[in-house]
């Protein structure tokens, strides 16, 4: 099943993060790139939105009420819910945009970073195109809730009582009674519901849609006894640059203890960078922070927008 929101970039299509002067520098001389929880962005639904739509989703699957199928499907949407925060950094298809240089660039005083999308898409993170559309959105969710179907008809089968105890934590699962083979595919079931929950962070209102975002996107687990968070594990994890791991931090936002990732990134994933509409600084002295900083080829250009 292709993912629900999987960014595809067309050849030579750059992605822009819109920032302030001071997230600039701090981006360029990390060599990092910042993903916070998507809880404390402009967005009060974020998350919940997908979350809601998948719920009335699976209220129309009639038939699979009190099945191992619906118990998989309600721990993914808890954990989603209560058990994982998701990190992300947010783009833009668009690198001059008036509504982005005034929400997010010091209003029209920053600048727009263009990355390389192919290269982001090498590391161990997803990227996904933000969907504003209610009926693809409802149409996405329906294939998603289908292909995991079709995984639960496939392997449950033929032993549903014996793989029901065993979906369901029964001390005695009879998980001996299963093959290697069987346990594996349960596995692949449960995560395969989990990752579905992960796609819905790309499902937004409509009214966000200008911003035409692409987002790279990483999750948290939270552990439920003490509050204890740590980066899920990554199948590659020698695919971060240089070798260079993912931190874990917190930052205040208010009184607010706020978790952020900060993802390591390379030189060579900076293509261009606009220089806002109000921003004072010359070209010429981008080009040579630029340059010192080991950031090579990169184009500087200057927003086109009129905006005092």
């Amino acid at each position: 099943m292709k993912d629900l929101a999987a960014y595809s970039p067309t050849e030579g299509a750059l992605i822009y993060h819109y920032c302030s002067p001071s997230t600039l520098l701090a981006i360029l001389q990390s060599n990092c790139l910042r993903l916070g929880d998507i809880g404390e962005m402009n967005d009060s639904m974020e998350r919940q939105w997908g979350l809601d739509a998948l719920q009335e989703e699976l209220s129309t699957r009639q038939g699979y009420e009190d099945t191992p199928f619906m118990e998989v499907m309600e721990r993914a949407i808890y954990r989603a819910s209560y058990e994982s925060l998701t990190l992300a950094s947010c783009f833009s298809i668009e690198g001059d945009r008036l509504s982005q240089w005034r929400a997010y660039a010091e209003n029209g005083a920053g600048f727009a970073i263009g990355f390389d999308p192919k290269a982001l898409q090498r590391l161990p993170i997803s990227l996904l195109e933000v969907c504003y559309d209610p009926q693809t959105q409802v149409e996405r969710i329906a294939d998603g809730v289908d292909h995991i179907i079709e995984m639960y008809e496939r392997i449950f089968t033929p032993n549903k009582a014996a793989i029901g105890r065993r979906v369901s934590r029964d001390p005695k699962s009879a998980q001996d009674n299963l093959t290697d083979g069987v346990n594996q595919q349960i596995a692949e079931f449960t995560l395969a519901a989990r990752f579905l929950t992960h796609d819905l962070v790309a499902f937004k209102s409509r009214a966000f849609s200008e911003e035409r975002e692409v987002r790279i996107v990483h999750h948290v687990s939270v552990n439920p006894e003490d509050g204890t968070v740590e980066l899920v594990p990554t199948q590659h994890p020698n695919a971060w640059p240089d070798g260079r791991q993912p931190k874990l931090g917190f930052l205040m936002r208010g009184s607010v203890p706020s978790c952020y990732m900060d993802m390591p990134i390379s030189t060579s994933f900076v293509k261009e960078v606009v220089v806002g509409p109000r921003a004072a600084v010359q070209e010429d002295a981008i080009q040579r922070l630029l340059s010192t900083l080991g950031y090579k080829d990169v184009k500087i250009c200057t927003s086109s927008a009129s905006y005092r």
